[in-house]
């Protein structure tokens, strides 16, 4: 199962296969980027017991009517502590992201647009 997460210190976007996975991108991330690590320890979080469920709407512009939109939601789980949120994912949302960008810039700004819905 893939997740992804966001750091609540910069906003910074993450993915990982599998919740070993995310657990080292995000101290990965806190080592590289805040020269610290999370209080709350990533490798304490445990699926599905930490996590909440929450209802995740997506809304998508139809092209053809520019003007109109449809939503579509689902359920998924979600973990929130103080510096960090981590959510399960689509295959669909992780295979989406999954993928080579030029810039670490368009990595994140893709990625927000992918995945911002996941942590609103």
């Amino acid at each position: 199962m893939p997740f992804a997460a966001i750091c609540k210190k910069c906003q910074h976007f993450l993915i990982g296969k599998d919740l070993p996975n995310i657990q080292i991108e995000l101290i990965d991330h806190f080592n590289n980027y805040h020269k610290s690590t999370p209080i709350s320890q990533p490798y304490a979080v445990q699926y599905p017991d930490d996590f909440n469920k929450k209802k995740v709407i997506r809304i998508t512009t139809i092209e053809m009517y520019p003007f109109r939109e449809r939503s579509s939601s689902f359920m998924t789980r979600l973990f929130i502590s103080d510096l960090y949120e981590i959510a399960l994912i689509t295959n669909y949302y992780y295979d989406d992201c999954n993928r080579k960008f030029s810039s670490s810039e368009e990595k994140q700004k893709y990625f927000s647009s992918r995945l911002a819905v996941y942590f609103e």
